[in-house]
């Protein structure tokens, strides 16, 4: 299956200001999907979005890692690996994805829901958590998402706990939404060590709280290891970039999502 780029993913500006590094202004105070997230400038990776679904409804949300920066192949990235395995068995409607590089996890359930008031709920909802430290901030009149490094953390004292109140909050509101509206909530997290950049896992802050977070059965270094052993090629364990995953990691991904859903 192949998924339509509604346009290229690397062609979004970078801002620097003050402390950290913000990716592209947002448009707040918009309901509509494609007014808050311009279509024209933020690209996302996805089957053009349709009120009449024929098939399971599956809704693929996450920032860069679901993405697929850094993968070349957009069939090893971890959402189509899950969406190419359900297929085999289920009719699905459509490849649908809100996820965008950068986004935080409250960024990307304001656009669950907006998807959702304009295309329909979705049968099922895959969530690849990004990290909890990721939050807005303003700057001249306009609105930005900001990565809280330790730097900033440094400066500004609880930073780090107020972005992971805000994604926490935005969570669970997407995880009793779905419990409400009989809506499969499955996520897990690319996030799990603490590093300069990334303080704050999600991991940390969302396991053993929920029952639509899962973590997998086999321990990461085992499955990489096994990968490995069994897998040639470039980028098995960093994309093309040099920081996002590599194909074997969206391979795991991949495992947990299935694992999740197969239960």
């Amino acid at each position: 299956m192949m998924i339509v780029e509604q346009d290229e993913h690397d062609s979004y500006n970078i801002f620097t200001v003050g402390q950290g590094t913000h990716d592209f202004p947002l448009s707040p105070f918009k309901t509509n999907i494609k007014d808050f997230i311009n279509f024209d400038i933020h690209k996302i990776r996805t089957n053009m979005y349709t009120k009449n679904h024929n098939g399971k409804h599956i809704l693929f949300a996450g920032c860069s890692v679901t993405h697929g920066v850094g993968i070349e192949d957009e069939m090893d990235i971890w959402s189509s690996i899950v969406f190419n395995e359900i297929t085999k068995k289920e009719k699905v409607s459509g490849f649908y994805s809100v996820a965008y590089p950068g986004h935080s996890i409250t960024l990307q359930v304001s656009l669950i829901m907006r998807y959702i008031s304009q295309y329909g709920k979705p049968d099922v909802i895959f969530f690849n958590l990004p990290s909890t430290a990721r939050t807005f901030m303003a700057h001249e009149d306009a609105i930005y998402l900001s990565q809280v490094t330790k730097h900033q953390e440094a400066n500004y004292p609880g930073s780090i706990m107020l972005a992971n109140h805000t994604n926490f909050e935005s969570y669970l509101f997407l995880h009793e939404f779905c419990k409400a509206t009989d809506t499969r909530l499955i996520s897990f997290t690319w996030s799990d060590l603490p590093t300069d950049s990334d303080p704050a896992p999600a991991l940390d802050l969302f396991k053993d709280k929920f029952d639509s977070f899962h973590i997998s059965k086999v321990k990461v270094e085992d499955y990489l290891e096994d990968y490995m052993m069994n897998h040639t090629g470039k980028n098995l364990l960093l994309g093309t970039d040099g920081q996002h995953p590599g194909i074997a990691l969206h391979s795991y991904y991949a495992s947990i999502a299935l694992d999740a859903y197969y239960e």
